[in-house]
């Protein structure tokens, strides 16, 4: 047999006993069959100012019902609101005491006062998927899209007559700089650095032959030889 054990509970923790104790019994590798019994049969919890007791259903139905509609029990009612179980008494302190059970009720209760500070959080519930087709259906959020990079707008589009006068200056400058170059070339105009250097002829008199002087016209033509030299 285990020895006596004891927890108090201020009436602000009242509603949090059963959720906290059920966890601990089953820390401790009870089952829910033997939970229950255990509650019922060896479990008590009254009140310290006029030892008003509760059983275990009250316990169970305050923790179900600490949020919801009031009570059908008026003891499980007062509890709710933050009351003794019992009308006339003004006590803010509940003691649950428990010895038999073959339960180590020292380290469950201790567990108890565990849970009870440290309650789960709640779990959130999956948000509704958008129903299409039906009103007031909420829609998923449009994914957010990056500014894309707007393309350069079209100039104004050039009339076909201003097109037109264009080519036609444009012709009659290729035309113009034709012909300056075939004119420059026709003139035997040397470009540097283009056009190769003009060719120089020097006439060499015959080995014997008098020399070449300026020419006279009283004085008749040889036909000796003469030789050529370019430079």
């Amino acid at each position: 047999m285990s020895r006596v054990a004891e927890l108090q509970l201020s009436l602000n923790e009242i509603h949090r006993l059963y959720p906290a104790l059920v966890r601990a019994l089953a820390e401790a590798g009870e089952s829910g069959a033997r939970m229950q019994e255990i509650l019922d049969q060896h479990l008590r919890v009254r009140c310290v100012g006029c030892h008003q007791a509760i059983t275990g259903e009250d316990l169970a139905q305050l923790a179900l019902d600490a949020a919801g509609s009031p009570a059908a029990n008026p003891r499980v009612e007062r509890l709710r609101l933050g009351y003794c179980a019992r009308p006339d008494c003004n006590s803010r302190f509940y003691l649950a005491t428990a010895n038999s059970g073959m339960v180590a009720w020292p380290t469950v209760f201790q567990r108890t006062r565990h849970f009870i500070d440290h309650p789960p959080a709640p779990v959130a519930e999956p948000a509704p998927e958008p129903t299409a087709g039906k009103p007031g259906a909420k829609t998923a959020a449009a994914p957010v899209r990056l500014p894309e990079a707007s393309a350069p707008e079209p100039g104004p589009a050039v009339p076909f007559a201003e097109q037109w006068r264009r080519l036609q200056y444009t012709t009659l400058w290729v035309l113009v700089l034709v012909g300056l170059l075939f004119w420059w070339w026709r003139s035997g105009a040397r470009i540097p650095g283009i056009t190769p250097a003009a060719r120089q002829f020097e006439v060499i008199s015959a080995p014997g032959s008098p020399a070449i002087g300026p020419a006279n016209p009283n004085v008749p033509a040889t036909n000796a030889p003469r030789s050529f030299r370019v430079q």
